[in-house]
């Protein structure tokens, strides 16, 4: 019996932990959380620049088609005030996603991305003197905030990319209108 009391008594005392043991495992774990915790807004301010991003692509992309297929009509007609308009500054909206919203009373209100786009001339390369008459820039004016008045004015406010276009004929120029910031809806 004496051994039976010695082996039982040594058990009970080798279980359990500590309270010094407990504290320390809990603030292991607490501090884990926290620092999990803590890099959530970074994850999700990234996650939402991205998403942004993503959007901007896909409104560059469908505005280079769109205003090279209307090129690719005006030279199939021959119409040069068609090009005339298109140097005007158009203003497109569309969703969170990039997706064009219809021209309809309730697109200003669903739209979360206005876009400013006009046709220029393209810059010369090395060694002219003037511009190529195939080849033609999109300026893309791309903004999240564009309730406010100032969204294509403000370069803060929105991010600006310039896309090639090129004609099947050369085209004369035209000269540009003089009002460079002034939006209008197609």
């Amino acid at each position: 019996m004496i051994r039976h009391r010695s082996t039982r008594s040594r058990l009970l005392s080798s279980q359990g932990f500590t309270l010094a043991e407990v504290l320390f495992a809990m603030a292991i774990f607490v501090f884990g959380v926290l620092v999990m915790v803590g890099t959530l807004p970074n994850g999700l301010g990234s996650m939402q620049a991205a998403r942004l991003r993503s959007a901007e692509v896909r409104i560059f992309q469908h505005l280079q088609a769109v205003y090279q297929a209307e090129l690719d009509r005006t030279n199939a007609n021959n119409s040069d005030s068609t090009i005339t308009s298109l140097r005007l500054p158009a203003t497109f909206y569309f969703d969170d996603r990039g997706d064009p919203l219809r021209s309809n009373e309730n697109s200003t209100v669903q739209a979360s991305i206005a876009a400013q786009a006009r046709i220029e001339d393209a810059a010369l390369l090395p060694g002219e003197t003037l511009p190529s008459p195939f080849i033609r820039r999109l300026r893309v004016r791309v903004s999240d905030r564009w309730q406010q008045g100032n969204a294509f004015t403000d370069p803060a406010r929105y991010r600006q990319r310039m896309l090639p276009l090129t004609l099947t004929t050369p085209r004369p120029r035209v000269a540009a209108p003089t009002s460079d910031d002034t939006p209008s809806t197609p």
